[in-house]
């Protein structure tokens, strides 16, 4: 399994027209359910990432109103990551 870069710029061709199947789990840092789920998707992406024809990509979803909150939404999923010791690919939608 690849991960999956993400960004505003790719996410379209990267996730949505993808010709390989790509998990993507949407989840937020709040989200007790997301958290115990979480370490779970990143051992099965651990244990997947040397296939190439499927992918990963954990979204973190927030409400941001303008560029600082966006900003603190992606520091603060960096942090909760590094908080778990998770590696995984991510992609914080402020929307």
């Amino acid at each position: 399994m690849s991960t999956v870069t993400a960004t505003d710029a790719n996410f379209a061709d990267t996730v949505l027209t993808s010709t390989t199947p790509v998990l993507v789990d949407f989840w937020a840092t709040w989200c007790a359910p997301c958290q115990v789920e979480l370490p779970h998707l990143a051992e099965l992406e651990r244990k997947l990432s040397v296939r190439e024809d499927f992918q990963f990509l954990a979204v973190s979803v927030g409400l941001a109103a303008s560029a600082d909150e966006s900003a603190a939404l992606s520091r603060s999923t960096a942090a909760f990551l590094d908080s778990l010791g998770l590696d995984i690919p991510s992609y914080t939608d402020p929307r």
